[in-house]
């Protein structure tokens, strides 16, 4: 079920098209519609049993509603086979829309309508924000409709005032300064964007102008804020005892204006608009379905669209805050016409952010980058690590860390770290790692000159017993993607005895290989460089997974080609974190620092949830590199936690 619902968003992009091989039976069945409704999570479906010869096409006919709608609401129906005796609940927006009042025993259930918003049905039915997230969990994804059923608990004398929800007791007058948003307002008051709205609905437009007077909320444990906080000062300025001057950040203003973001993600909508027909048009002949699962085009399809999923959930929180966006979303395929045709479309030209595309083809990347360049838009690539797409382009931001970095931050540790060392670098004497190998070697003898020793392996891990020593610290550098080889490697350390305190530094694809075991890492405290972590202890992180699987029914993950699944890829990061992280980054930049916010870049810490972000621009005329770079280390407790 899991599976099969990551697919819901493919599905429908192809769905309409394979409708009529779905039609089967005669043309004289006749869908009855039902008289029986029921009313779940605050909405209200019809419970149709399906009869002999209905199909989701008729069903969908006789409801007034999509194929979409009804798959939506029966997510084992998405293959498009139903069964005679099987109820399924229809979605019907009449209905809802004519019910005035329901309540049950438990529950009363609330139409929204114009200008109410979240804070104020808390308000009005006396619970929290968090108890109507919980029987509503949708209202955390989207902004509350007009009709739209919400459904509250009842809770018979429940006290307002508790530590989640403080009653207002005052307001008091505020006079909005220049480039302050309600967000910037709400957040340094220590309030909602909803909770400031409430005070005054007529920012419900979103029409905040400067020497605007507003109410304030006060809670009853909040303290009064007489002078406006400003985040970013209209200018910075640097008194000597002869001139002004005046950082970058003069130029960077609050952006008041919809964001428009463009994600660029090669989804190959067409291949699984192939493989749907194929698998359709089999089923018609009695043949064997196809597993989605294990085909190349649905596993690629599957990977980015968890990307997409968080940059979803990201714009969800940022809107929230008062943020207003606009997304487009293009699927690039693997073809660079089609790279061509997306650039050349007009709102392209007139967006505020390219996210991508998600490729290591640099062909594809530079085409993009050009275009950025030309029309003056910030861009993002997200999983390369390529730096010539930055090279004379001031508006390319690169998210993942190259090799030369992450080594510069590995060996820094290392020279901080230990005073006694033998540092034995491992060269598997295979050509795929001989460029990696090469570059380790000469940073070596850049940081540690004639301080280290070269094993080179020759199918017999014994000998590098001849260059360890004892009682000292022992740190074992083997740059080599080689998975037999490093297997045997770390087989042959693992059993040494301990006084050889031993440590081994590989790259983060060791940390996906199936053959490596688990133990011999974290015993050796295998140590590896990422610009990407998950704390799964984190709250936010929980937070994350929680309204994740809420929203998408499954949690995020990868399948390898085998489909056996992996929460993280080679370097280190999610799909579905990635796009959270690199979307709220970005937009949040813009929306509190505008167009120009990489100039004011150090005056902001934004915490993230798995990406270290710390941009440094490459040269003066060239684009911005990120050197966020953890250690990350497995230790003899069986955790994996930041070193450095």
């Amino acid at each position: 079920m899991n599976n099969l619902s990551k697919f819901l968003i493919i599905f429908f992009l192809v769905f309409s098209k394979i409708a009529e091989a779905q039609v089967s039976g005669g043309n004289d069945v006749v869908v009855e519609v039902s008289k029986e409704k029921v009313v779940i999570n605050g909405k209200t479906f019809f419970l149709h049993k399906v009869k002999k010869g209905e199909n989701l096409y008729r069903i969908s006919r006789a409801y007034n509603v999509t194929q979409k709608d009804i798959i939506i609401a029966n997510p084992e129906t998405i293959s498009g086979n139903i069964k005679e005796g099987q109820t399924l609940k229809i979605p019907t927006e009449t209905a809802a829309r004519n019910i005035s009042q329901i309540e049950s025993d438990n529950f009363i259930y609330h139409i929204a309508e114009e200008k109410q918003t979240i804070y104020y049905i808390a308000q009005k039915y006396k619970i929290t924000q968090e108890e109507l997230f919980k029987y509503n969990p949708e209202l955390q994804y989207s902004k509350l409709q007009v009709g739209q059923v919400v459904k509250i608990p009842k809770v018979p004398n429940a006290p307002v005032g508790t530590d989640k929800f403080r009653p207002i007791e005052k307001y008091v007058e505020y006079k909005v300064g220049r480039k302050e948003t309600m967000y910037s307002i709400s957040k340094d008051h220590n309030i909602t964007v909803d909770e400031l709205i409430a005070a005054n609905p007529i920012l419900n437009t979103g029409d905040l102008k400067k020497g605007q007077i507003i109410q304030i909320p006060v809670k009853s444990d909040t303290e009064i804020i007489a002078i406006p906080i400003v985040n970013i000062p209209d200018t910075v300025k640097q008194e000597t005892t002869t001139t002004e001057q005046k950082t970058p950040c003069e130029n960077v203003k609050a952006f008041s204006e919809t964001i428009k973001v463009a994600i660029l993600l090669p989804i190959f909508i067409e291949g699984n608009e192939t493989l749907a027909m194929l698998d359709s048009a089999m089923t018609e002949k009695g043949g064997e379905k196809m597993n989605y699962e294990t085909n190349e085009f649905y596993q690629l399809t599957a990977n980015l669209l968890e990307f997409y999923e968080g940059a979803l959930m990201a714009i969800d929180s940022l809107k929230k805050a008062g943020m207003s966006v606009k997304l487009y979303v293009y699927d690039t395929g693997r073809d660079n016409q089609k790279i061509n045709s997306i650039l050349a479309k007009p709102e392209m030209a007139r967006v505020d952010l390219i996210i991508g595309p998600l490729t290591y083809n640099q062909s594809s990347l530079d085409k993009v980058a050009q275009f950025a360049q030309m029309n003056k838009i910030k861009m993002v690539s997200p999983v390369s690590t390529n730096i010539q797409i930055l090279k004379n382009n001031p508006y390319v931001f690169q998210i993942n860390a190259n090799e030369s970095v992450s080594i510069d931050v590995l060996l820094k540790y290392i020279s901080a770290t230990f005073d006694n060392k033998n540092i034995i670098l491992i060269n598997s004497n295979k050509e795929s790692d001989r460029d990696t190998f090469e570059l380790f070697k000469n940073k070596l003898n850049t940081y540690f000159p004639n301080q280290f020793k070269i094993f080179n392996y020759n199918d017999n891990p014994k000998l590098i017993d001849a260059l360890i020593a004892k009682n000292t610290n022992n740190l074992i550098i083997f740059p080599s993607e080689q998975e037999a080889i490093i297997n045997k490697i770390l087989n042959h350390l693992n059993f040494l005895p301990k006084d050889y305190n031993i440590k081994v530094y590989g790259l983060s694809v060791w940390t996906i290989f199936k053959g490596i075991e688990q133990e011999f890492l974290h015993n050796l405290e295998f140590q590896y460089t990422s610009s990407f972590y998950v704390n799964f202890d984190d709250p936010r992180v929980k937070s994350f997974f929680n309204n994740y699987k809420l929203y998408y029914k499954t949690e995020p993950t990868y399948h390898t080609k085998d489909n056996s699944p992996q929460f993280f890829y080679k370097d280190g990061y999610n799909m579905a974190f990635l796009g959270y992280d690199i979307t709220f980054y970005f937009l949040n930049s813009i929306g509190r620092l505008g167009r120009n916010f990489e100039n004011c870049l150090g005056q902001q810490k934004i915490d993230l949830l798995h990406t270290n972000i710390i941009f440094d621009k490459l040269d003066s005329v060239s684009g911005y590199l990120n050197k966020g770079v953890d250690i990350l280390k497995y230790t003899k407790e069986y955790k994996v936690i930041k070193a450095n």
